[in-house]
């Protein structure tokens, strides 16, 4: 006669210690995502955002696209403008199209952006799509 020998509560005990195992895990993504979203926007923060009263211009010296636009311009004049795309230009988001070393303007009390790039001027308006022509 063949004879089993069974543990008596063993998978408990490593069901314990894999319900254990993931708590862990997701308590560990939630402080991740908590630490990121803090860290996110702390760096919003330092960019204020291009509203129609202000006036922006200058070369662009670093740029960076995160549900938005965050760039410095050369003088060091910190910005942030929500995205915005014109469908005549490849590129078309402005985002996409703008570089180091062009120059934007985006005059006071308007909400038309300037891009100055191989000296030629493109146009965007601000928080807005313009269709293909």
């Amino acid at each position: 006669m063949i004879k089993l020998n069974f543990k008596k509560h063993s998978i408990i005990k490593d069901g314990d210690k894999i319900g254990k195992f993931y708590a862990i895990i997701i308590l560990g993504f939630i402080i991740m995502v908590v630490i990121g979203i803090t860290i996110q926007k702390s760096i919003w923060k330092k960019f204020p955002k291009v509203q129609y009263q202000s006036e922006t211009k200058g070369e662009i010296y670093r740029i960076r696209n995160n549900r938005g636009i965050f760039g410095e311009l050369k003088s060091g004049q910190k910005i942030f403008f929500t995205s915005t795309s014109n469908y005549n230009y490849k590129p078309s988001f402005i985002s996409d199209f703008i570089s180091r070393g062009d120059s934007i303007l985006k005059p006071a009390n308007s909400d038309s952006i300037f891009v100055f790039k191989d000296d030629k001027k493109y146009f965007f308006i601000l928080g807005k799509s313009i269709e293909k022509r």
